[in-house]
């Protein structure tokens, strides 16, 4: 009970400060624009790997609530999002957060919690559940930093420079996946957190229809107890990875393709660096600390409606692969639809997976060195949305 009351209360404070910030706005701040909106989620699940929810035919649960808040005053502008989940999921925090200002109809710039330009943008997938790249932070993934986007013509530029993770210290209470300090029982001396990052995008349209692209990421790895240790280094390793991606349109169908390769060269004070530790809604887990990811999807508009009713088919493909020899291969695939209607949104999928710490049991480990006797598991989920 004390747990509700306080989820709902935080809600509560939200609203009124929303609220005020509306009166505010209109009374003193005279903005251009104030618009409010959000969401309110629940799944549907079943899971081949939890025999309590295989004998209940399933669950049913609360997944999230959020707010968006955009607004504009004299060309400077705000766009913040905000959600709410249960304690199991790392409870409430910041999706993003920033300050814009556009110089030009081609330029503008954003500081704050903003969206990392790199690869497939805003994503690499069609599905609810995202594809691999997400579990290892690169697909919709926020920090906190400036952003420059600048359009040539076809050609669409973003550089980008994050001093940090969005919320520096929340540990695993975040929705970005991010490289953050090790759980007890994780790898030795994996204490690492991500600073001074740098990002640059190029994307290239042909015919507004297709979109060709690079991205490079460069950045720090800050491990407080090495640094601290007396007679060792200051604890500063480092991290690389490269993208080509593709987003073609073709009719009713969307194709998505994109080749990640990354390195994460972790200062661990001679302890091993295999591995990182990243997490995320309120948990962590192991990732090879080098590898690369393949992923593949298309979707379809399918040609008819049921009242008011529209759908969309998909199939998303992604495969993880470690350049540790001794690391077993991930893999993941999502097949499903999207059902639609105004702002009431349901995604309807199956999951398989293999090594794959969000679907089957091999949590700690299933991105790292994974399990050579792995099952192929599954989990089908429907996403119930309402957005406002």
């Amino acid at each position: 009970m004390e747990h509700k009351s306080k989820f709902f209360g935080r809600i509560l404070a939200i609203i009124f400060i929303v609220g005020g910030m509306v009166g505010l706005n209109v009374s003193q701040l005279n903005a251009q624009e104030f618009d409010i909106g959000g969401a309110l989620r629940y799944n549907f699940f079943t899971k081949s790997w939890v025999q309590s929810n295989e004998d209940k035919l399933g669950d049913f649960a609360f997944d999230t609530f959020r707010l968006n808040v955009h607004a504009e005053s004299k060309g400077i502008y705000v766009d913040a999002e905000y959600r709410f989940y249960t304690d199991a999921f790392g409870g409430d925090y910041l999706h993003h957060g920033y300050i814009g200002y556009d110089f030009s109809e081609t330029s503008k710039l954003h500081l704050g919690v903003s969206q990392v330009p790199f690869g497939l943008q805003p994503y690499a997938s069609h599905n609810w559940f995202f594809v691999l790249p997400y579990y290892a932070g690169f697909e919709d993934d926020y920090d906190a930093g400036i952003k420059y986007l600048h359009t040539m013509g076809d050609l669409d530029l973003a550089f980008a420079f994050y001093k940090n993770a969005e919320v520096p210290g929340a540990g695993n209470s975040r929705y970005s996946v991010d490289i953050v300090p090790a759980n007890p029982g994780y790898t030795a001396g994996n204490n690492n957190e991500e600073i001074n990052q740098l990002n640059a995008r190029a994307a290239y349209n042909i015919d507004d229809n297709m979109e060709v692209g690079l991205s490079v990421e460069y950045g720090g790895l800050y491990n407080a107890g090495v640094a601290a240790a007396p007679n060792d280094n200051d604890g500063k390793g480092n991290r690389f990875a490269f993208a080509g991606h593709f987003n073609g349109n073709f009719g009713p169908a969307n194709v998505k393709a994109e080749y990640i390769n990354y390195q994460f060269s972790p200062e661990n004070g001679g302890a091993s660096t295999d591995m990182v530790t990243m997490g995320s809604y309120g948990a962590a887990y192991n990732v090879a600390s080098e590898g690369s990811f393949l992923v593949g999807g298309v979707s379809y508009d399918l040609p008819f409606t049921l009242g008011p009713l529209g759908f969309t088919a998909y199939n998303d493909y992604s495969m993880m692969t470690k350049s540790n020899s001794n690391f077993e291969t991930t893999q993941a695939n999502t097949v499903g639809f999207i059902v639609k209607a105004g702002g009431i949104w349901s995604y309807v999928d199956l999951i398989v997976g293999k090594n794959h710490p969000w679907v089957g049991p091999n949590w700690t480990n299933g991105l790292a060195a994974g399990d050579p006797n792995a099952d192929w598991e599954y989990r089908f989920n429907i996403n119930m949305a309402y957005y406002f």
